[in-house]
C-alpha cells in the first residue's frame, strides 16, 4: 500500500502531465496556419450558349400580270421578249403572260382589275375611253394611260395593176369592195377611222387570208389592206399573196395625205425592198402603236425603271426580233409620235412615268401637262 505522501506525489504527477498535454494541443491549434479560401472553378461549357435567332425579313414581290394575244401571235412572242429583259432587271417584280383571243378581251380584262399590263394598242384604248366598238356599254373599273411603246405597224393598200388604172388614189376606193383586214383587228378598225375622215366609203368584204390573191383575181375585192412591223416585216399571208399575183400600191393623194397629217397622224414610208420580193414603186402608209400600258396604280419609279431598261435593252431585242426595229433606230422619237397618235384618237392621260422620261429627255411639251395622269 502506498503511504499518503506517496500518493499525493502520484497525484500531483498525473496533474501535470494532464496540464502538459492540455499546454501542446492548445499551442498546435494556434499555431496551425489558417486555410486560404478558395474559389471554385468554373467550367467553359463546350456547347455554344442558346441564342434568340434574328427574324428573316420575308420580301413580298409585287406581281405583274400582262396580257397579251394567243401563243404563236408576234404579240405574244415579244411580250415573252419584254419579260425576259424586265425580269432581269427588276427582280423585286413576278411577271406573268396572260394570253386572250383578242386585244378587246384582254383591255376589258384590265380594266375589270384583272390584269396590270396590256399589250395596247393607240386606237383600242382610244376606243375604250370612248366606250365605242367592242366597248360600247362596257364600264371599267379602271383604265390604262399611255407608258411605253416598242412597235409600229404599218397599213396600206395594194391592188393588181389592172385594177390600179382606175383606182389611182384612196378616194377612188370610194364604193368599191376591199378587203381591209379582218374585222375586229386594231388594222381594221384604224383604217375605218381614217376613211372616215376622209368621208372615204369602201365596202369592206371578208376574205380569208390564204384566199387573198385568188379574190383579187375573180374581182371579188377590188383591193386590200396590208402591213408591214416595223416598216420592213410583212406577215406570212401578204408574202404569199404577192408571190401568187402581180401586186401594185395605192398611195393616198397629196390632198388626202395633207388632210391625214392636220388630224393629227403621220404618213411613213415603206421600205419596199426590204419587205417584198415583188412589190415595187413608192408605198405610202399611216402606222398605228403598240406597246405597254398600265393604269396609275403603278408608281411612277416603277414605270420608269420599266421604260428605262426597255431603251437600255431595245437594240438587243431588235436583234431577237425584227418589230423593234424602228424602236432601236429612234426610242425616244418613237414615244414621241405615239403619244401625238394617241392623242389624235383621243387625249389619253399620260402616266408620270412616262412624263419624267420625256422631260428628262428634252422633248416634253408643254401643251401635255394637263394630260398627265394623277
Amino acid at each position: 500500500m502506498f503511504s499518503k505522501g506517496a500518493l499525493k506525489t502520484s497525484y500531483i504527477a498525473i496533474a501535470v502531465i494532464v496540464i502538459i498535454v492540455i499546454a501542446a494541443i492548445a499551442i498546435y491549434f494556434t499555431t496551425m496556419p489558417t486555410p486560404t479560401p478558395t474559389t471554385p472553378k468554373l467550367t467553359t461549357p463546350t456547347s455554344p450558349i442558346p441564342t434568340t435567332p434574328t427574324p428573316t425579313l420575308t420580301i413580298v414581290k409585287k406581281t405583274w400580270r400582262i396580257g397579251t394575244l394567243d401563243p404563236g401571235t408576234t404579240g405574244y412572242k415579244v411580250t415573252a421578249f419584254v419579260v425576259d429583259v424586265l425580269s432581269k432587271e427588276m427582280p423585286h417584280i413576278d411577271f406573268s403572260v396572260m394570253p386572250y383571243h383578242s386585244a378587246a378581251a384582254y383591255t376589258k380584262a384590265f380594266a375589270l382589275g384583272e390584269l396590270d399590263w396590256i399589250y395596247g394598242t393607240d386606237y383600242n384604248i382610244a376606243q375604250l375611253y370612248k366606250r365605242i366598238g367592242p366597248f360600247k356599254g362596257f364600264e371599267p373599273k379602271k383604265l390604262p394611260v399611255q407608258v411605253l411603246i416598242t412597235f409600229d405597224c404599218e397599213k396600206f393598200i395594194l391592188t393588181t395593176p389592172e385594177k390600179a388604172k382606175h383606182i389611182k388614189s384612196w378616194r377612188d376606193l370610194d364604193g368599191k369592195n376591199v378587203f381591209l383586214l379582218p374585222a375586229g383587228y386594231i388594222t381594221h378598225d384604224t383604217l375605218k377611222f381614217i376613211f372616215s375622215l376622209l368621208n372615204i366609203k369602201v365596202n369592206h368584204v371578208e376574205v380569208d387570208f390564204k384566199m387573198v390573191a385568188d379574190a383579187l383575181q375573180a374581182g371579188t375585192i377590188d383591193a386590200t389592206a396590208g402591213y408591214v412591223m416595223a416598216k420592213v416585216a410583212p406577215p406570212p399571208w401578204l408574202q404569199q399573196a404577192e408571190m401568187a399575183i402581180d401586186l401594185v400600191p395605192v398611195n393616198p393623194s397629196e390632198d388626202e395625205i395633207k388632210a391625214i397629217e392636220k388630224a393629227g397622224f403621220k404618213i411613213v414610208e415603206v421600205n419596199v425592198t426590204a419587205a417584198f420580193s415583188k412589190i415595187r414603186g413608192k408605198l405610202l402608209s399611216i402606222p398605228h402603236f403598240i406597246g405597254y400600258q398600265c393604269g396609275t396604280d403603278i408608281s411612277e419609279d416603277d414605270v420608269y425603271k420599266v421604260i428605262k431598261t426597255i431603251e437600255a435593252n431595245i437594240k438587243a431585242l431588235a436583234k431577237l426580233d425584227s418589230s423593234f426595229s424602228v424602236a432601236a433606230e429612234d426610242f425616244v422619237g418613237l414615244q414621241v409620235t405615239a403619244v401625238k397618235t394617241f392623242l389624235a384618237y383621243h387625249p389619253v392621260p399620260i402616266h408620270p412615268g412616262l412624263a419624267k422620261y420625256l422631260k428628262e429627255k428634252g422633248v416634253w411639251d408643254p401643251a401635255w401637262d394637263r394630260l398627265v395622269a394623277k
